[in-house]
């Protein structure tokens, strides 16, 4: 499972740093007031998606403890276990994914340049996603078949 929550923090950091740069003014100019509507938007992102990552990562600890637990039991995982591990694996990358889309969102023009960082971590991001064992619509399906009692129709060993 490819790690990737170092690229959403690395997106969410790089919008952070931009935003903590930033001095906005409190006259009552037009540029001023964009300005700050523009602070308040990018802020707003980098909170939601902080959230997002959090509970992404904690999901991953959970899903990490609970297999190695059975690991040092000396069992392995049932079918359940693996199918739910496999949902939230694709579950967590679609809302990392979506984290770096939001942040890159937010940098509007200058966002499509080689330069930018969040540019790189898009590209990574959506990369990451493409693969199809990470796939949610097979991992949702596959974890329903499961769930309602029916064969898997991946492989999940």
């Amino acid at each position: 499972m490819p790690d990737t929550h170092p690229v959403a923090d690395a997106a969410a950091t790089e919008l952070k740093g931009r935003a903590a740069a930033r001095e906005p003014t409190l006259d009552a100019s037009a540029a001023a007031t964009e300005e700050l509507r523009r602070l308040l938007y990018e802020t707003i992102a980098e909170l939601k998606a902080a959230a997002q990552v959090d509970a992404a990562r904690l999901m991953m600890e959970r899903d990490t403890r609970q297999a190695m637990a059975a690991m040092h039991a000396g069992r392995e995982l049932g079918d359940p276990e693996r199918v739910r591990n496999r949902r939230d694996q694709a579950y967590l990358v679609r809302e990392c994914r979506a984290v770096v889309d939001r942040l890159f969102t937010t940098r509007g023009g200058q966002g499509i340049f080689l330069d930018n960082a969040l540019q790189h971590k898009f590209r990574d991001m959506h990369a990451m996603s493409g693969r199809f064992a990470l796939n949610w619509d097979v991992a949702a399906t596959t974890y329903g078949r499961v769930a309602l009692g029916l064969e898997p129709t991946t492989d999940l060993r």
